[in-house]
């Protein structure tokens, strides 16, 4: 009877892209190592690392294989999965950006791709966690600086950008 190989791993199984993977290889028993780190890369290597890329829309999830074998041609398999959320790109446009006090209603509309979470922050103490919040009414004259943070639990970006209400234009006596 030959000694038992458990091939065992840990890694960090879920991020955002660019996801950096450190593999441990906790196997027992086993003299090699072979790696399908399913996305095209074998390795040798017993704890090998792998970085991670998603530039679509959606999260993907690569599986990934660990076969540990001994001397003696014992083999056992671990599997896990890798999920990899996309990196997201916050964007808005802000109409009008700029206007001349008394008019100091802005539309705010969310042109982000994909589906996240919503913070807006429009300086001028209101916020919304709607993707496309209503019109905000900005009732001094100043610059605000509007932000929109997206987010899933594992990736996040934020856009600004600024908003000026001017003072009203002279008017000819």
């Amino acid at each position: 009877v030959y000694p038992e190989v458990i091939a065992d791993a840990i890694m960090d199984t879920v991020g955002c892209s660019p996801f950096y993977v450190q593999f441990q290889n906790n196997s027992t028993g086993a003299n090699t190592h072979l790696w399908d780190l399913g996305n095209g890369i074998i390795s040798t290597q017993p704890s090998p690392d792998e970085t991670y890329v998603n530039n679509g829309s959606a999260l993907i999830n690569v599986p990934v294989t660990l076969t540990s074998t001994s001397a003696f041609g014992c083999t056992d398999v671990f599997t896990s999965n890798i999920t990899v959320y996309p990196q997201p790109v916050a964007t808005f446009v802000a109409n009008p950006s700029v206007q001349s006090f008394p008019l100091t209603v802005v539309n705010f509309t969310n042109t982000t791709a994909g589906t996240w979470s919503y913070a807006w922050d429009f300086g001028n103490g209101t916020t919304s966690t709607n993707q496309n919040p209503a019109p905000v009414d900005f009732v001094n004259i100043g610059d605000y600086n509007v932000s929109l943070v997206i987010a899933n639990p594992y990736c996040a970006d934020t856009a600004n950008q600024l908003v000026r209400i001017l003072p009203p234009p002279p008017v000819a006596a």
